[in-house]
């Protein structure tokens, strides 16, 4: 079997940048390469451009080790891992990016070399477009001259580190052999199961895990509308739907974000008539002006509201395609004033951020939980109380208890709660 030494990790984002470290800590000789040059200078002064949890102390062990070499020009090795971004633009990817690393590896690959694509793609990218790439410009033929695999990560934001080594890992082999030497490779850093399959399976499976969740949540969504109109408890309907042994309903909120939920769906359409996907697309992205209509129906024009958490999801920085944005622009249309706090954001659409709520509370009419960080369990109502100009909660999120607000005074609403 293929020995494999030597890795480069095109791409040193949320995901590229863990993976190297870890392999380099696991033993290889890691190149970490991107394209941008700020990127490159503070990995090598040792610091990080994202936060995850042990990842600035992962990197410097790995740094100081002398594995993981952060380079601004890629190199021959014997394996080429791809990382990089794949956004979605009109419903569509773009794929420039992996198109762009394939061509470059074309130039280096040698025979017997590993390449394994690990962005997020639609079916048969991995064929259409790396191999194909690979082969025309190399002359070497993916499954013959090099091995080819589709690896896709599974990763939580907050919990990347543990999740690349501990998850199990789908191996979408070119053919078997590409699936076995890929195996190898993460055999040294992953103790979850390596899962061999061809490479379609594995594109497929990555898209339809995510596309899964979304229409899960869009469910939870279009009842959060329905009992709203009823006047019932969302919250609570969902709990007794749950203990049905075969039911698990997600939660409703202000929207769906983060990098892959929102956008992966879109990459299984096009290939036939899709009517769900698109649906519960449709409906998760409403959701935020949703939430902004019935916030407006409690609210005076003109009235001031204090955003509480604009990442996508709890306890993380990650503000990719956050529903926050979109429920801002909608309550700015509709003529209110918004300020923004979160304890893991600095700037959000280019405003300061409030890291205290108190300072953000200041004079404002409602305090609107769009994202249930931990840090919000920590509030005191009735301190809030002395510094905002009405008192008026909404939780969009389902976490906030309402008894010790309402205790202070405040009027609590939220999403699908009863009145």
């Amino acid at each position: 079997m293929k020995r494999i030494d030597e890795v480069t990790v095109y791409g040193l984002g949320y995901v590229g940048l863990p993976t190297a470290a870890l392999m380099a800590t696991a033993g290889y000789t890691v190149y970490g390469y991107d394209t941008n040059s700020e990127i490159i200078k503070t990995l090598k002064e040792g610091d990080v451009h994202i936060e995850e949890a042990g990842l600035k102390t992962l990197l410097r062990a790995a740094i100081e080790s002398g594995n993981l070499k952060v380079v601004s020009e890629p190199r021959q090795s014997d394996a080429h891992i791809i990382c990089v971004p794949t956004p979605v633009v009109e419903g569509k990817a773009d794929l420039s990016a992996v198109q762009k690393v394939s061509e470059t590896i074309a130039g280096l690959i040698k025979r017997g070399d590993l390449v394994v694509l690990e962005s997020t793609v639609p079916p048969r990218t991995t064929e259409k477009v790396v191999a194909a790439v690979i082969e025309q410009r190399s002359g070497l033929i993916a499954g013959n001259d090099f091995y080819l695999a589709y690896c896709p990560e599974r990763v939580l934001p907050g919990k990347i580190l543990s999740e690349l080594v501990r998850n199990d890992r789908l191996i979408g082999g070119f053919d078997k052999e590409s699936a076995q030497v890929a195996a190898s490779l993460y055999s040294r850093f992953v103790d979850g199961a390596l899962i061999k399959c061809d490479c379609l399976e594995a594109e497929i499976a990555k898209l339809a895990e995510n596309t899964y969740r979304d229409v899960n949540i869009a469910f939870a969504n279009e009842l959060a509308r329905i009992c709203q109109s009823l006047n019932a408890d969302v919250w609570r309907v969902i709990d007794l739907a749950n203990r049905h042994p075969r039911v698990s309903i997600l939660k409703p909120g202000a929207g769906v974000g983060g990098h892959c939920i929102p956008v992966d769906p879109w990459m299984l359409t096009g290939f036939t008539q899709t009517h769900l996907i698109q649906a519960a697309r449709h409906i998760n992205d409403t959701q935020p002006r949703f939430i902004a209509n019935s916030v407006a129906e409690l609210l005076k024009p003109e009235s001031r509201v204090a955003l509480l958490g604009l990442t996508y999801k709890e306890n993380v920085d990650d503000t990719r395609n956050a529903p926050s944005e979109v429920l801002a622009d909608a309550l700015i249309k509709k003529r209110f004033s918004v300020r923004f706090c979160d304890p893991y954001v600095r700037k959000f659409k280019g405003e300061e951020v409030f890291a205290s709520v108190v300072t953000a509370a200041k004079d404002v009419d409602m305090l609107l939980f769009v994202v249930a960080h931990d840090e919000w369990s920590q509030l005191d109502p009735a301190e809030l109380a002395k510094v905002m100009r009405r008192l008026l909660v909404y939780d969009a999120t389902g976490k906030v208890d309402p008894t010790p607000w309402r205790s202070q005074g405040f009027e609590f609403y939220g999403l699908a709660r009863r009145k």
